[in-house]
């Protein structure tokens, strides 16, 4: 992933449940999804040579690969489902409609 800017990149999260390793740059949004070294590989802005560094690294160790694409596919069921989301949405229109001030702080 080589975008400058993101939201929540839904392609990032396609690529994880399929159990892919993430390479991408450590912009907002990406790394809210991608954990370093454990489910894929973040690199520092527009730095091209270390983005293909990784890429090679992964290609050379299938191994980790495959651990890190594991462990996507794990975080993306266990904090991004569509149950999860559905209960964490819930959650906020009810504290919402009671007039909790405070998730709107």
């Amino acid at each position: 992933m080589t975008s400058f800017r993101e939201g929540l990149p839904k392609s990032v999260m396609e690529a994880m449940a399929m159990e892919l390793p993430v390479v991408a740059y450590n912009i907002r949004g990406v790394k809210d999804l991608v954990i370093d070294s454990e489910t894929g590989l973040l690199v520092s802005f527009r730095d091209a040579k270390s983005l293909a560094e990784k890429l090679i690294f992964l290609c050379l160790h299938p191994d980790e690969y495959e651990k890190m694409g594991e462990m996507g596919r794990k975080r993306i069921e266990n904090e991004f489902s569509l149950e999860i989301i559905k209960k964490q949405m819930r959650e906020l229109y009810q504290e919402i409609l009671r007039g909790d001030d405070k998730c709107l702080s």
